[in-house]
């Protein structure tokens, strides 16, 4: 079998790395983010914590959660030569950079976004994705959403046997419940497929998810269906709004706190986006209908723009101010 030069570099780096690396070199695959990668590394190797890494990779926490890690200064070569990637360069894709010196900002996936309640802290899981390829996504962490952008399954967030939630800390196999594993008992998520979230604007869905979804680049999108003065907003910015809407418009009606929304609340919220600015004011009375303590324009506009600059706070308290004048 003949080799070309980069086959041929590939193999004499892992060779060269015996000892240092892990024993089943790691690959980073396209959708994984750092979390991702670190869960598969343990399960491919064997390692029951992954906090075990922790110490081998320098890092101050021992919290492999996404957004625990976000926030390590990680060091890209020694992680590649941990891994024993093909190059040094490809763990690249997994580590989000960081947007300012305390790390309260990062772009994941070219999308920059606020950190503070970005991601989850436990393992979410589309069961019908993973049986078709065995890979955790790292958007299944974004708690801006319920589903997977792709293909629209709801997310597990519990074992459908003993209601456990998967976590980042035991690393036994990636389809596994480790819960269910302490027991003796081998629960496969790809067995439990779950429903597929629907809402009755596609539309404003699609742009949503576009907003966010890894597998399409920022070139792809399509902003000139917004209103002039979002233009020059970026995609994450303007996803952490409609998600942070749509949780306001499913938690005013919920008695339980909820941080990941339905696919009909972020519908809703993302029309509101396209109809701007007269949009935003009917989705600001539509809250006060649905939960009359909300009555004041700037309590909502603080609570959906938390995550978002103060140029875009100032343009969503307007809209939703004047959007409701013009109706009076």
């Amino acid at each position: 079998m003949a080799y070309n030069d980069d086959e041929f570099e590939a193999i004499a780096r892992q060779v060269e790395l015996i000892g240092q690396r892990l024993s089943v070199p790691i690959q980073p695959r396209g959708e994984e983010g750092i979390a991702e990668v670190l869960f598969r590394a343990a399960c491919e190797n064997g390692f029951r914590k992954t906090s075990t890494f922790a110490g081998i990779l320098g890092l101050g926490r021992r919290e492999m959660t996404p957004q625990s890690l976000a926030r390590e200064h990680l060091d890209a070569t020694r992680l590649a030569d941990f891994l024993g990637t093909r190059t040094r360069t490809d763990v690249e894709s997994v580590i989000y950079p960081k947007l300012d010196r305390f790390g309260n900002r990062i772009r994941f996936f070219g999308r920059d976004v606020a950190l503070k309640g970005f991601f989850t802290s436990h393992r979410r899981i589309a069961p019908r994705s993973l049986a078709d390829n065995l890979t955790l996504k790292a958007v299944w962490g974004v708690a801006g959403l319920s589903f997977d952008p792709d293909t629209r399954e709801t997310l597990l967030t519990r074992c459908p046997e003993c209601g456990e939630r998967a976590s980042y800390t035991i690393g036994i196999a990636l389809e596994l419940c480790p819960g269910c594993y302490r027991k003796e008992v081998l629960v496969d998520f790809r067995k439990y497929p779950q429903p597929i979230a629907e809402a009755d604007d596609n539309e404003a869905l699609d742009f949503a998810l576009a907003l966010i979804n890894p597998r399409l680049s920022i070139e792809q999108l399509d902003f000139n269906i917004l209103h002039a003065c979002l233009a020059g907003h970026g995609p994450g910015e303007l996803f952490q709004l409609i998600s942070h809407m749509a949780v306001a418009w499913e938690n005013s009606l919920n008695t339980a706190w909820l941080v990941s929304p339905a696919a009909q609340a972020l519908a809703t919220a993302s029309r509101a986006i396209l109809d701007w600015p007269y949009g935003m004011g009917r989705f600001s009375e539509a809250i006060i209908r649905r939960n009359p303590m909300r009555q004041d324009p700037s309590t909502l506009a603080y609570a959906v723009c938390q995550s978002v600059g103060r140029d875009l706070r100032i343009r969503v308290l307007g809209a939703f101010q004047a959007g409701r004048r013009s109706r009076k």
